[in-house]
């Protein structure tokens, strides 16, 4: 259990997980993040989310087209995106 003592660092471990291939436990993280901007962090949860469903599914588990592998890319680059812009305007606030 790794204990986070700020948004900051639940968004670099959420990034970090994910990065693992760890999208639930990325979410579940992100789930405990309260933010100015709010919108960015549940737009990255909703991407993350749609990873997960697709990863999960049996045709992905037993074969996966290029097309799906590209879709799963774009979900998680669109999370990313949102938790970079997040950082970002926590920072824009605080400093």
């Amino acid at each position: 259990m790794v204990l986070a003592t700020g948004n900051q660092d639940m968004l670099r471990i959420a990034r970090i997980l994910a990065d693992k291939g760890e999208f639930k436990y990325a979410l579940d993280v992100l789930k405990n993040v309260h933010l100015d901007q709010p919108g960015e962090i549940m737009k990255a949860r909703i991407y993350f989310a749609a990873a997960i469903k697709l990863t999960r599914s049996v045709e992905f588990l037993y074969r996966p087209t290029d097309e799906m592998k590209e879709k799963q890319q774009y979900y998680l680059n669109a999370a990313f995106n949102h938790l970079r812009n997040a950082e970002l305007m926590k920072e824009d606030t605080t400093g």
